[in-house]
């Protein structure tokens, strides 16, 4: 749960940061994602952490590490996950998020010079094109989640690892 809120708010900090500093448009995106993986890495090592407290006797490899880190990235994609396609599914965002490809969508294809851009378009914004990406989406979004904290996990156990053998 701590993951799923520092996912939602730091970000949020640092696009407030992003806009007092006046950084465009895409770099603030950048600056929004470099962020939120930073708190996946965070969330898995403070997962280590927090286990080593409640099990001190324990030794902790970067293998179980890792294991704790993904756990900890699995549950913060499900906090964080399933709030928002709450959010999506009743409070008619859908729509938005909708027309929000599709203008893009048409943005990319007005660019092209190829004459097909326009019904290959038509063909990406059908509903079942939509859900398969979207589909997608949500799967690459739980590996971010996952990879991100394991990798985190996995440090924490190697960086935390001297306090198991002074003990």
């Amino acid at each position: 749960m701590l993951l799923a809120l520092a996912i939602f708010f730091i970000p949020v900090i640092a696009a407030g940061g992003g806009l007092v500093l006046r950084l465009g448009q895409a770099a603030m995106g950048l600056l929004v994602l470099l962020v939120s993986w930073c708190c996946m890495v965070v969330a898995g090592g403070l997962s280590v952490r927090f286990y080593r407290r409640r099990r001190p006797q324990t030794t902790i490899s970067p293998g179980m590490g890792a294991r704790l880190g993904a756990l900890s990235g699995l549950l913060g994609f499900l906090f964080y996950t399933v709030p928002q396609a709450i959010r999506l599914a009743f409070f008619g965002l859908g729509g938005s998020v909708r027309e929000a490809m599709q203008k893009a969508m048409e943005q990319s294809a007005a660019q092209s010079p190829d004459p097909r851009a326009q019904e290959m378009m038509r063909n990406l914004m059908s509903p079942e094109a939509l859900a398969a990406f979207l589909t997608v989406l949500v799967v690459l979004f739980m590996l971010a989640f996952l990879l991100c904290s394991s990798l985190g996990g996995a440090l924490g156990a190697w960086i935390w690892r001297t306090e198991q053998s002074s003990e």
